[in-house]
């Protein structure tokens, strides 16, 4: 006999378990089936306290079979596993059964999840998929059980969350209300652990948190810096305040009252959650991320304070472990976390008690650092793994916008960790929650499902895992299409994550143009996803926005921002100012862009329910990477010669063709307006205009136009005999406007385009082979290939977890290649996925057509070891060997396993000088022609843009940024004291004025005079190079925001550059009255550490502790935004005088300088105009 639920009906839920976590999902299930049946459906909930058992044999199955409707039993079974669950029809009733209380929430929220209720329809406003009717066969039966333990959440950097709640929940901080709704969405995604929020505030100070978490069925735990449930943070100096204790510091090297204090501390905790079902963790770090304090040590050095440590840390340890056994009456959850420096002292001989899970940690960007030995993976407490998904790190490197890191990337980092013990428990770090919903659903799932040999899994492939799941949530079977959106998404976006873009990361010139393809693969994937967002009903569509389609867009607009940018860079470089104009403000146009996608966000999708969650522009927490540096032409367009500007792909001299792929030709008019150009090719070169082939064309050419040629298919179709291998000739281009005339060289090398079919081949003087070439090559060669794990596109070829040393494989992956002409030194590069082995070696062996084995091996087997923190920005680990003599002809690249997990997506063979770039070259047949034009031709935004976007943005009026003054009230004691600002003067209105860059110039032509008590200074002026304005140092400008975004601003193009000595320098002459001064300075930092400023007044330095009032200039909410510092205090006399500022590295710009008598702010940016 059939189960079934129809419309118009009667459902009767009756539940044996009297436990609260059990009764609130059963309430749930009942609320959901409502739901789902569009309240058209009778629901009937009960509690009863029959005892359990097999299917048939209770009482109550009797009053189930004796009553009318449908009928649901919720009761607890034994099913073999912690936390099982079955569902089974026997006699048309439908039996929810458990193994305990989570295993009943389980099976009961799976139900609602097959009924058509989504574990997002809070958090996404994922919306009900209503029925008329559902069925289960009768003799149905399913059952199921999590392989990782604990399987958790950590809630950090959650400074969004906590506005959100105060603005939407009617709390004052993150508590009971939002935690609700974050626990039942944890459970109903299959997850039973959380580390709750330490930023904002304490979980411990409100019993009701704990209580709330226990009455649901949520472990708590705490991470690796708060021990035994204290959030020290916002906890341990409230509880000194409280309990009237002076003197006392959170360091028990201190004997006596300041050791007692801290047992009192921590007993009190355990006391507050004996009755909870809590993790603790044990040891001891500093307050909120801080080392392991340890003043009584002091005057200890080397081994002997080492030493000190270790039996310290026992101590605190022993005492710990004390306090819990006479403290609890059951075992609970204890785990210690090695990191930073107390892993230090973990590797040289702490003992941890064997009951203590060991959570190890990656490296903040997914890449797990060490596994646990024989001996760790014996422990009774097992090993665990705390891994992110989002960041707040050091200066320059938080990612806490969206998360681009692959699924495939996580999934093979968390396998890998699973196959290497690690299992107990998983914790993710989300921030803020959203917009992390795909990347938390797929975590918890593929905890729930690893390691089992479950036909059902999902999570064994990505790309059917999101079509599933995209399937499920939305209507219109979109999920194949969208699973390669949101696959191909990540594997592009994590090249380098949105929020770390800078100037120049991708190359517009080596090797072809790998950022406009970048562009344009982003195009395709925004276009895609619009069309399946324009497709859906209206009630599907913020909750595809929210999951989908925002980081989708962030992530293009932010790439088109510093594309754009970088692109006016070069062609002002080359003359092009036409061009440059145009991609400056294009520039501008996409950051409008980002900045109504957020408003939109905040204020209009899901009429304003997430308005605080999603303010990547604001700090805290860090911001994401905000105003490119776009450069135009010093001399207005106007006032520029009308010419032909022709620069070739590669900038070579002409168009080699040795891969049957398009190359260009890009003509601009240097001037104004458009000229007529006449271009004719040999009739074996293709010209493609609107994807078609002609050999003759006659453009206009504006801004820039980007030519594709390539071979014609003639060549291969002619079936001539005779045929050179080699075709030479040239392309004719001529225009009569300005009588120029150029002639292209132009060859076709037919023997290796055939060549390239089977093998990669030198072009432009690189050889780019692929992992994913090597695909039938892998049987017994030590490697394997990991699916949607290449960088930017493809596979990964990782090494078997058996590569344990040198020679283990007689054969290794083989890829053909082919050099046309000798090389006497060429340099291979190999791009390897930049996995850890903290306490290991990371190495593979080359070899060329058999010769001797060559040794690559990576210095990077940690953080901050090698070149880490290139390879996370680039996530990328370039390793370089010079290869010996190459003679022209076919070859073949072994590549030998040596230690497990090595893997690499790309190897480049360099045969000439290397032009810096992301990824030398691309592979044969990898490029499409659509990717190689430029993104904008002929056009603007809108060819990035359509209706869905502009129904989208169009209507959101966007106001000037707040100008930021850097703060000097002291802050809280989450952050650093200046980690402040204000805003201040804000402007609701743009400034009506604009500048020339010679009018600001010419500013120059006096010294700077005081008026009114002031002195403004605009520090693009020293590109006039006189006496009243000078640069010392190579500098560059950029257009700043001032000016309503005309000013300049300047800096240097070389991002991470420090200097010690010889500190690049600013310096202008003033006229000044005489008194005491204030000066205030505009400048924009990337990375706080390298904002620090030196400052002269003629010629003579300022003492560093007279700057900014002693304190650091640089902190983190001064990254990535123009803001004033008060920068010095002096007494100047009358008269003419010359004040420098000097700065230690590239990451500064600088805008403007203000001085004043007074004590006002700097004035904003449309009251900053000089009076005339």
């Amino acid at each position: 006999m059939d189960w079934e639920l129809q419309s118009g009906g009667a459902v009767k839920i009756l539940c044996s378990e009297q436990n609260e976590a059990a009764k609130i999902a059963a309430h749930n299930l009942a609320d959901d089936i409502g739901k789902v049946f569009s309240g058209k459906i009778a629901v009937t909930l009960s509690f009863s306290g029959e005892a359990h058992g097999r299917a048939g044999e209770t009482a109550e199955d009797d009053a189930c079979r004796n009553g009318s409707g449908t009928v649901i039993v919720i009761r607890q079974a034994e099913l073999g596993h912690r936390e099982a669950y079955s569902h089974s029809v026997k006699d048309g009733v439908l039996y929810i059964e458990g193994q305990d209380r989570r295993g009943i929430i389980y099976g009961i929220y799976e139900l609602s999840r097959w009924l058509g209720v989504s574990p997002w329809y809070y958090f996404a406003d994922v919306p009900v998929k209503h029925r008329d009717k559902a069925v289960l066969p009768g003799g149905y039966f399913y059952t199921d059980y999590p392989s990782v333990e604990y399987r958790g959440i950590f809630i950090n950097d959650e400074e969004e969350l906590d506005k959100w709640v105060r603005l939407h929940l009617g709390e004052e901080t993150i508590g009971v209300k939002a935690y609700e709704k974050i626990f039942e969405l944890l459970l109903r995604l299959g997850a039973n652990y959380i580390w709750p929020a330490m930023h904002v505030n304490s979980f411990n100070v409100k019993r009701e948190n704990g209580e709330l978490a226990d009455r649901m069925g949520i472990v708590v735990g705490t991470s690796h810096c708060d021990m035994l449930m204290r959030s020290n943070n916002r906890e341990w100096y409230p509880w000194l305040e409280k309990k009237g204790y002076e003197d006392v510091e959170y360091d028990y090297s201190i004997p006596g009252k300041n050791r007692d204090a801290l047992n009192e501390y921590w007993r009190e905790s355990v006391e507050q959650n004996k009755d909870f079902e809590v993790g603790y963790t044990l040891g001891m770090r500093g307050i909120h991320d801080s080392g392991f304090e340890t003043k009584s040590l002091k005057g200890l050095q080397g081994e002997e304070l080492r030493k000190a440590k270790i039996e310290l840390l026992q101590t605190i340890i022993d005492a710990q472990e004390k306090i819990l056994s006479e403290t609890l009456d059951k075992e609970p959850l204890k785990s210690f976390v090695p990191y930073k420096e107390v892993l230090e002292l973990y590797d040289n001989g702490l003992r941890v008690p064997e009951d203590l899970t060991l959570i190890w940690t990656n490296d903040n960007y997914g890449y797990i650092r060490r596994y646990p030995g024989d001996k760790e993976k014996n422990r009774k407490g097992g090993n665990g793994i705390y891994y992110h998904n989002s960041y707040w790190a050091g200066p320059g490197m938080s990612y806490l916008f969206i998360n681009s890191i692959p699924l495939a990337h996580t999934r093979n980092e968390l396998y890998k960790a699973w196959c290497e013990g690690i299992r107990k428990v998983w914790v993710l770090n989300v921030g803020a929650i959203k917009p992390l919903e795909q990347e938390i659903t797929f975590y918890l799932r593929f905890a729930w499902e690893v390691g089992k040999e479950n036909p059902q899994r999902r999570t064994d492939d990505v790309d059917e895992y999101l079509k599933l799941w995209i399937n499920e949530t939305f209507s219109g079977n979109h999920g194949e299409k969208m699973a390669c959106v949101l696959n191909d998404f990540s594997q592009l976006t994590n090249v380098r994550k949105i929020e770390l873009m800078d100037s120049d990361v991708f190359s517009q010139t080596a090797y072809g143009d790998e950022a406009t393809e970048r562009i344009n693969r982003y195009h395709e994937l925004v276009r895609t996803a619009d069309e399946v967002y324009a497709s859906l009903p209206d009630d599907e569509k913020d909750a595809f926005y929210e999951m989908c389609l925002m980081k989708i867009h962030a992530a293009y607009y932010t790439n088109c921002m510093y594309y754009y940018a970088d692109r006016s860079a070069l062609c002002t470089k080359r003359q092009k100012a036409q061009a440059a104009y145009k991609y400056a403000a294009l520039c501008r146009e996409y950051d409008d862009r980002r900045r109504q996608l957020l408003f939109y966000y905040n204020n209009v999708m899901a009429d304003g329910k997430w308005s605080g969650i999603l303010t990547p522009e604001d700090f805290p927490p860090p911001r994401t990477a905000m105003f490119p540096a776009c450069v135009v032409p010093l001399v207005p367009l106007d006032k520029i010669e009308r010419r032909l500007v022709v620069t070739l792909w590669n900038d070579d001299e002409g168009l080699y063709f040795v891969k049957a792929a398009v190359k260009w030709l890009e003509l601009s008019n240097a001037g104004d307006g458009e000229l007529i150009v006449d271009l004719e090719a040999p009739e074996w070169i293709d010209i493609l205009q609107d994807n078609i082939a002609v050999n003759r064309v006659n453009i206009r050419v504006g801004a820039e136009k980007r030519i594709l040629v390539k071979p014609s298919q003639k060549i291969y179709d002619s079936g001539e005999k005779g045929m050179s291998d080699i075709l030479n000739g040239s392309i004719v281009m001529h225009c009569e406007e300005t009588g120029q005339s150029f002639d292209i060289p132009v060859s076709v090398n037919e023997k290796l385009i055939k060549m390239s079919r089977i093998c990669a081949v030198d072009d432009g003087g690189s050889v780019v082979m692929e992992a994913d070439r090597a695909g039938d090559m892998l049987d017994g060669t030590g490697w394997h290939k990991v699916r949607r794990l290449g960088r930017d596109h493809g596979s990964l070829l990782e090494a078997d977890a058996s590569a344990i040393g040198k020679n283990v494989y007689k054969t290794g992956a083989g890829f053909k290649f082919f050099i046309k002409k000798a090389v006497d030194k060429a340099v291979l590069e190999l791009h390897r996925f930049p996995s850890l082995n903290s306490t290991g070696r990371i190495r593979a062996e080359l070899s060329i057509d058999g010769g001797e084995r060559i040794l690559v091996e990576s210095r990077s087997n940690d953080e901050w070891r090698g070149t880490w923190k290139l390879n996370i920005l680039n996530n990328v680990d370039k390793l370089t060997v010079e290869l010996p003599r190459l003679t022209e002809g076919e070859h073949i690249l072994h590549v030998y396993a040596v230690d497990r997990y090595f893997a690499f997506s790309r190897i480049v063979i360099y045969t000439e000088d290397i032009k810096e770039s992301m990824f030398g070259g691309s592979a044969c047949g990898m490029k499409a022609e659509s990717d190689e034009k430029l993104p904008c031709e002929g056009q603007g935004i809108n060819v990035a843009s359509d209706k869905v976007r502009d129904a989208l943005y169009a209507g959101v009026k966007l106001k000037p940024r707040a100008m930021l003054v850097a703060g000097v009230t002291p802050g809280s004691n989450t952050l650093p004291d200046t980690n402040s600002v204000i805003e201040w003067n804000y402007s609701m209105e743009y400034p009506s004025y604009t500048i020339t860059a010679q009018k600001l110039i010419s500013m120059a032509d006096t010294p700077f005079y005081e008026r009114n008590g002031t002195i403004r200074i605009d520090m693009g002026a020293v590109l006039a190079d006189n006496r009243n304005a000078y640069a010392d140092g190579v500098w560059d400008y950029c257009l700043s925001e001032s000016y309503n975004r005309t000013g300049i601003a300047m800096y240097i193009r070389r991002p991470g550059e420090t200097y010690e000595a010889d500190k690049p320098s600013l310096h202008y002459r003033i006229a000044c009255d005489g008194g005491i001064y204030t000066l205030w300075l505009l400048m924009k930092n990337e990375s706080y550490d390298g904002a620090e400023l030196l400052a002269d007044i003629d010629g003579a330095m300022l003492p560093r502790e007279q700057l900014a009032g002693g304190e650091r200039i640089g902190n983190y909410c001064g990254e990535r935004v123009y803001r004033w510092i008060r920068l010095w205090r002096q007494e100047i006399p009358e008269g003419e005088h010359e004040i420098g500022i000097y700065t230690s590295s590239s990451d500064n710009r600088f805008d403007r300088i203000y001085m004043t008598k007074g004590e006002e702010m700097p004035p904003c940016d449309d009251k900053w105009k000089k009076e005339e």
